[in-house]
């Protein structure tokens, strides 16, 4: 269920950035759009409230944080109380990315 499965991967062997021990670059993932479902939840953020936690709560793994980010629109991990969100249920989207 990585997210990164279809990034695709360069080699760069005269990069003086990456050729120190021949690492890899990644290139940028771009993700389609999550559609809203009659299944999703919508939730209001409160004080305390992370996207790791609450994708532990609605998925039963904190690895599918960046899939709350995504459906949302989101790019940090700080969320202001009173954002809402939308929880899409349909975890078979993020295994499918």
């Amino acid at each position: 269920m990585s997210r990164y499965r279809n990034t695709s991967i360069k080699r760069i062997k005269n990069s003086p950035e990456y050729n120190k021990k021949g690492k890899d670059a990644y290139g940028t993932t771009l993700y389609e759009k999550i559609s809203e479902t009659d299944d999703d939840i919508f939730i209001i953020t409160t004080d305390g409230d992370r996207l790791d936690t609450l994708s532990q709560q609605f998925y039963g793994t904190p690895k599918l944080w960046w899939f709350i980010a995504h459906t949302n629109n989101i790019s940090t991990n700080n969320l202001i109380p009173g954002t809402s969100l939308r929880i899409s249920i349909n975890t078979e989207l993020a295994r499918g990315l």
